[in-house]
């Protein structure tokens, strides 16, 4: 329970020095604290995943955010009440990032299954709620402005810390976790050091959208456990805050045991019923890559010059191709022609001679890897006949 009602509590912390990007402190009274002209310059480094993590409002604690990053899109998964101060929850699935944030729309969803009884999604239907911003002034701090179902506000965040250490893990499994098979529920795990903060989105008995955390899932080897807790009597989102309502109650235990960085098997006991699932991290982005190489084609030779036709790649890279590249090579002599599509034809190549021709494609990432060859010996110019001939 300790670092349960640490997240319960309203703290303020004061560190003497900044922690790596990825389990930083809130930097509240610490000399690396960002100045307002560092704020002002604040982009998000999209090729990182330095936003990951678990954050809150330190004066609202009961209720927070769970951000994942993938390049240039965060998944929020945010856990809240509604109106009775039952939990709820809402994910952004594509909050896009542009310069100092991300804006994206809200969702909530209804109709899955209770984890104590076999998936059963079929009725789940998915409602957008309202769209929402987070912008940063740093990787620690931000302002989250939403509207949900038509009322608007914002709110403060900051980076929750939760455990302090020496040795950062060999890996971090820090992510948003889930059952490809049983789309509709996850887990956003934070993990800091050899704690990790698991908030589990599912379903209660009527469908409805509820949340459990396991606030001290203790690493040890390559698994952890942990108490889970359901948290009732916060305030709906649309409201000013008053949490004073709020009551914890243990409703069993987690075990995350990891195959590795990419495979887990979830086991909990919740509510007196156990039960297991195999989990992954969810891949909601994947970058762009050179593309596959094209398929060379036939090789026609010409006047001093070759045309060389081709197929286009198999796969693109997740980038539209913008130009071709056929390169001819003999003996010291490396010629090429490019366009944006098949023939290409390459000049002034040397009559026969026997040239080897690849082909290439390039996107926005760069230069695919070359084709096969195909061979073939340019033409010479025919002169022509001239002079007087008797008949």
């Amino acid at each position: 329970m300790q670092n349960f009602y640490r997240w319960l509590c309203q703290l303020r912390r004061t560190f003497q020095t900044c922690l790596s990007v990825g389990l930083t402190a809130l930097l509240l009274t610490s000399p690396c604290a960002t100045s307002a002209a560092q704020a002002a310059n604040f982009v998000v480094n999209t090729s990182t995943a330095a936003l990951s993590g678990l954050w809150f409002n330190e004066g609202e604690a009961g209720w927070g955010v769970s951000l994942t990053q993938q390049g240039p899109i965060i998944f929020a998964a945010w856990y809240a009440y509604d109106a009775s101060g039952l939990p709820a929850w809402y994910v952004m699935s594509n909050c896009a990032i542009v310069a100092d944030g991300c804006t994206g729309d809200i969702y909530r969803v209804t109709g899955g299954t209770k984890p104590t009884i076999p998936w059963a999604g079929a009725t789940r239907a998915v409602n957008k709620s309202g769209s929402a911003a987070v912008t940063f002034t740093d990787v620690n701090t931000g302002l989250f402005s939403y509207m949900l179902n038509g009322v608007t506000a914002n709110r403060s965040i900051t980076r929750q810390v939760f455990a302090t250490g020496t040795t950062a893990p060999t890996i971090d499994y820090t992510g948003l976790w889930w059952n490809a098979n049983e789309s509709g529920w996850g887990m956003a795990v934070t993990q800091q050091f050899s704690t990790i903060f698991a908030t589990w989105f599912t379903y209660d008995d009527a469908g409805a959208p509820v949340w459990y955390v396991a606030s001290n899932c203790a690493m040890a080897a390559n698994s952890c456990n942990g108490d889970l807790y359901y948290v009732v009597g916060g305030t709906q989102p649309t409201l000013a805050w008053r949490g004073g309502a709020r009551t914890v109650t243990k409703v069993g235990t987690i075990n995350i045991n990891f195959a590795s960085g990419m495979a887990a098997t979830f086991n909990y006991t919740i509510n007196g019923v156990s039960g297991s699932r195999l989990i992954t991290p969810q891949i909601f982005y994947a970058a762009s890559t050179v593309s596959t190489a094209p398929t060379i084609g036939l090789a026609t030779a010409g006047t001093n010059s070759a045309s060389i036709a081709f197929n286009a790649p198999a796969s693109n890279g997740g980038a539209a191709i913008t130009s071709y590249t056929v390169t001819c090579s003999a003996a010291g002599s490396v010629l090429s022609g490019t366009g944006t599509s098949s023939p290409i034809t390459v000049t002034g190549l040397i009559a026969g001679t026997t040239y080897s021709c690849v082909a290439t494609a390039t996107n926005s990432v760069g230069l695919s890897a070359a084709s096969s060859s195909a061979s073939v010996t340019p033409t010479a110019v025919v002169a022509p006949v001239t002079g007087k001939f008797k008949g």
